[in-house]
Formats: structure tokens, C-alpha cells, sequence
């Protein structure tokens, strides 16, 4: 009975062992195929079903003159919507030419006919899906595209290509695996405000019937306040780029930051920084005050402000760069932003 137990045993972990192989098998496949896949293409393979976009709230029924996306919480307004096409099979092939019909779309149709001979069919029993989703952060806009093969025959592993544009910046993808997703974003600068509008169109064509939105709109969601903050990003403490949160919007703001000890900047009192914004240059004694007024946003890195310095090296062999900044007279230095000191070779 004892010896039974033990033979027992060693089949329970061998059948353990043998499924274990067995199920990761495939998963390593399809590592692989990703990674092939990937080093192939220009664009990296999401799996669809990322968690990007978790927090996502509902584009329709929200107002970008009111609602505005929390910092930090991933809760962007996306806009999505999602179509089936079907080849039935009578093309063959010929591009845009063979017979199908779109499922799941305002203007379900049919285009029948035969496709040109030689050329890879839109039909032939292939069934695709096509989801873009289409959100603002506080930099950028972004249009995501997810490709999924529902059903096919004859054509294993269909390929496609997709094409993003965004306000006329066109993004195009070759080769797209199915169960991949592709993204394009556009930069939205320091200028843009709530309720501007991005206009993007989405195309998907091979690897089943083309399917297509033509002259798509969106209109951008604000940052919605949060505590005044500053924080700033510099390689060489020369190059440096400071970014302000304010807890309120500011109209005709006034902002001053303080550089103790770089040489002159600008000429006849006015400075022009690399972001295009013009300072007022009032030198006190050894320091260079700057001037800046115009309006502030609210949200993490909706203002920024840009310098590019040299280092007045005649004390010392190094140089304080930058001390201090206000916004309307109120010091906004913080623990996270020490004073910037550079080296003097």
C-alpha cells in the first residue's frame, strides 16, 4: 500500500512537470514571435488589452469646458469606437476590389466584384476588427489602434497596415500582427487650451477588407488644478527647463527667476530664452533678475521656462547659477529644487 502511495506520487508531479512544459510552451512562442516581430517593424507590439488606460473615462457626455483629467490618475477622456469587416470571399483578392461588407459601422455596405489577379485579396474569408482609441495627457495627444482577427481562411497570420494621422502628421505602420497595437502622438506645446480641437483620421488596409474613419474630431480635456509646485530638468545645470504647477490660473502673472552668477544675457535689457518667451534683464549687483508676464496654467508641465546659460567663472571655479523664482511676488522654491551650481573647467 506504502509503495502504491509513493508510485502515486511520482505520476502526480510527473503529470505536474509534463502540463507545466506543455503551457509554457506557447507562451514562449509567442514571446518569441512579439520579438521577431518587433525587431522587424519600426513600432513596438502591444498586446490589446493593455493596462494603459484603466482609469479611462467616457469621452461622450463629458465637457472640456468643465471636466479636466486629474494628474497622475491615468482618468483621460478617451474616444473609442470599433468596426468589423468580413471578406466573403468571392474576390480573391485586388486590394479594395474584393467582395465585402463592414459589420458594426454607420455605413454598412457591400462592394462586390473580383480583384486583380496577383495581388494580396481584402476578403477571402477574413474577419478583422479595428478599435481606435483617441486621448489627451498634458503634453501630448494620442491616437491608439488595435488590430484583431476574429476569423480566417486561407490567409494564416494576416498582416496589415495601419495609417494614424493627427492634425496632418501621418504615421504609417506595415506588417501589423494581429493581436497588436499601434499608437501616434502629437505634441501638443505650451499653448494649447481646453477645448481645442485635433482633428485624425484612422486606416487599416491587407489583412482583410480596408477599413477607415475619415475627418475623426477630438476636443482636449484641461489638467485640473493641484497644489503650486516647481520642479525643473537640466544635464549640464547650463541647459535648464523649469516647469511651474500653479494651484489657480494666473492671468498676467508675474514670474521672476533669479541667476546670480552667469554672464550677460539678452541685449538692451531683453532676453529671448530658447522657448520663445522675452524677459525683462535687470541686473542687481552681481545677479541677473528675469522678468517674465503672461498667464499660467494649471497641471503639472502645462508652463514651462526655458534658459540656456554661461557660467560667470571670476569668483570661483564654480559658478550659482540659479537661487530662486516667484510667481507675483510669492517665493516658489522648494525642497526639490536646490540651487544649480555649475563647474568651471
Amino acid at each position: 500500500m506504502k509503495a502504491f502511495n509513493t508510485n502515486l506520487w511520482w505520476l502526480a508531479v510527473l503529470g505536474l512537470t509534463l502540463g507545466a512544459c506543455s503551457y509554457m510552451g506557447p507562451y514562449e512562442t509567442v514571446d518569441m514571435i512579439n520579438e521577431q516581430a518587433s525587431a522587424k517593424s519600426e513600432f513596438n507590439l502591444i498586446p490589446i488589452g493593455s493596462q494603459r488606460l484603466l482609469n479611462a473615462r467616457e469621452y461622450e457626455g463629458a465637457d472640456c469646458a468643465s471636466d479636466c483629467i486629474v494628474a497622475g490618475t491615468g482618468e483621460y477622456f478617451v474616444k473609442t469606437d470599433s468596426k468589423i469587416a468580413e471578406g466573403d470571399g468571392t474576390g480573391g483578392g485586388g486590394g479594395d476590389h474584393g467582395g465585402h461588407h463592414e459589420v458594426g459601422t454607420t455605413d454598412t455596405h457591400e462592394e462586390g466584384g473580383g480583384g486583380h489577379d496577383g495581388e494580396e485579396g481584402e476578403g477571402g474569408g477574413v474577419k478583422k476588427e479595428i478599435v481606435y482609441r483617441a486621448y489627451n495627457t498634458a503634453s501630448e495627444f494620442i491616437v491608439e489602434v488595435d488590430y484583431n482577427i476574429l476569423a480566417e481562411s486561407g490567409h494564416p497570420n494576416p498582416k496589415t497596415t495601419i495609417k494614424i494621422s493627427i492634425n496632418g502628421d501621418l504615421a504609417e505602420f506595415n506588417e501589423v500582427s494581429k493581436g497588436s497595437t499601434v499608437s501616434h502622438s502629437f505634441p501638443l506645446g505650451d499653448d494649447w487650451e481646453a477645448c481645442d480641437m485635433m482633428e485624425f483620421s484612422v486606416e487599416s488596409h491587407g489583412g482583410g477588407p480596408k477599413v477607415s474613419w475619415v475627418d475623426e474630431t477630438y476636443y482636449l480635456f484641461d489638467i485640473c488644478c493641484a497644489p503650486a509646485s516647481l520642479s525643473y530638468q537640466t544635464e549640464d545645470n547650463l541647459n535648464i527647463k523649469f516647469f511651474y504647477n500653479s494651484s489657480e490660473p494666473l492671468e498676467d502673472a508675474v514670474v521672476q527667476f533669479t541667476f546670480p552668477q552667469i554672464m550677460p544675457l539678452g541685449e538692451n535689457g531683453t532676453y529671448t530664452a530658447p522657448d520663445g518667451k522675452v524677459y525683462d534683464v535687470n541686473s542687481k549687483g552681481k545677479s541677473s533678475v528675469l522678468t517674465w508676464i503672461g498667464d499660467v496654467r494649471c497641471g503639472p508641465g502645462r508652463t514651462s521656462f526655458q534658459f540656456s546659460v554661461l557660467p560667470d567663472c571670476k569668483a570661483s571655479g564654480k559658478a550659482v547659477i540659479w537661487t530662486s523664482a516667484t510667481v507675483n511676488g510669492v517665493d516658489v522654491k522648494n525642497k526639490m529644487t536646490p540651487n544649480i551650481v555649475a563647474g568651471c573647467n
